[in-house]
């Protein structure tokens, strides 16, 4: 093995045992978390842990980042491959650093088509229910 392969499976290792620590962690001062679906990514040179809430309008998202002091950004973003039924996405999300880890919290829901199309009528992209 090159030791430029080594070098990056040992930065890679290192990374994702960080991001597991920092998972950890979160959830261990902040049991509210563990509610949240949870995707990691590793690299070489740097980690992300993604927690998302699936249900935007139950309130989970913005509690956590009450708890985690992150600012949150609200997006509505049409869909790649809109159906009628999701059309677009409603989207809330912010980032912080943890211990080196980037923590990133997102909250989606989809829209309908009808949504859509009235989110796009009301001023800076707001959401109609």
């Amino acid at each position: 093995m090159s030791d430029n392969l080594t070098a990056a499976l040992v930065g890679l290792e290192s990374w994702a045992f960080r991001a597991g620590q920092v998972g950890r962690r979160l959830v261990q001062e902040h049991p509210e978390l563990a509610s949240a679906d949870v995707a990691s990514m590793a690299f070489w040179n740097s980690a992300n842990l993604t927690l998302t809430d699936v249900s935007l309008g139950s309130g989970e998202i913005e509690r956590w980042a009450a708890l985690l002091g992150i600012e949150l950004t609200h997006e509505v973003t049409q869909s790649r491959n809109p159906t009628p039924s999701h059309a677009a996405f409603d989207c809330l999300k912010g980032e912080m650093e943890f211990d080196g880890v980037r923590v990133e919290l997102r909250g989606i829901r989809g829209l309908t088509q009808e949504q859509w199309d009235a989110a796009q009528a009301q001023p800076e992209g707001g959401v109609a229910a």
